[in-house]
């Protein structure tokens, strides 16, 4: 990267960067741009796919199984959300090696909640 202006652009959130491709395998013409994120620290955090990532009301939750096909909610404070992947910090022990749910946590979810919005009149 050769210069970054010092302001956003009118408008946009976005900022003019002046770079040189070391490899270029595509044929670029000119007006073309290309989107891309600038790494401005190294934080290391758990990531998870985001679909892993689910809600109810303000809290957030992961699902990790114990027995198989048996699943634990834990909950999560989230961070950063990034090229489909969130941050989180689960709330209580999770081990490195826990098997965590990466799709169909909201279907987990919606069974566990099922029918706690119903009142009896």
């Amino acid at each position: 990267m050769f210069a970054v202006n010092k302001a956003f652009e009118n408008d946009q959130q976005a900022v003019l960067v002046h770079a040189r491709l070391d490899d270029n395998d595509e044929e670029l013409l000119p007006g073309m741009y290309i989107e891309a994120l600038i790494m401005t620290d190294s934080t290391q955090a758990w990531s998870l796919p985001s679909d892993a990532v689910v809600n109810n009301g303000d809290d957030h939750f992961i699902f990790v199984e114990g027995e198989p096909n048996t699943f634990q909610q834990v909950a999560v404070r989230t961070g950063a959300s990034e090229l489909g992947y969130t941050e989180v910090k689960p709330l209580t022990t999770v081990t490195p090696d826990a098997r965590i749910v990466i799709k169909g946590a909201y279907y987990l979810l919606s069974e566990l909640t099922k029918g706690s919005g119903e009142h009896n009149h």
